[in-house]
């Protein structure tokens, strides 16, 4: 399970060419950076809400429980681990006998 973060980063554009939208979506280990397969109809995600997702090779399908409850498809552009521990809590752990 995870959570939707981030939002859209559309400014504004001069030629007919829309900009795909782009989401944040973080777990308790990794933050996946999402964009929709579906470039001319691209659905928004609802912003901050816990999601439901797969993933197979460089595929994501997400599944909002508390939206419309439909999976899309999504490409994953980047991976990365999330801290989850700060570096402060670690080295006090490693001080306790």
């Amino acid at each position: 399970m995870g959570s939707i973060w981030a939002s859209v980063g559309i400014t504004h554009i001069n030629s007919d060419e829309k900009m795909c939208p782009r989401y944040l979506l973080r777990t308790d280990e990794m933050e996946y950076e999402i964009q929709p397969t579906d470039k001319k109809h691209p659905a928004i995600l609802p912003v901050g809400q816990e999601v439901v997702f797969k993933i197979k090779k460089d595929r994501m399908s997400v599944k909002c429980p508390e939206g419309d409850k439909k999976t899309r498809n999504y490409e994953v552009v980047a991976m990365k681990p999330t801290e989850s521990e700060p570096q402060n809590a670690s080295a006090a752990k490693a001080e306790k006998p």
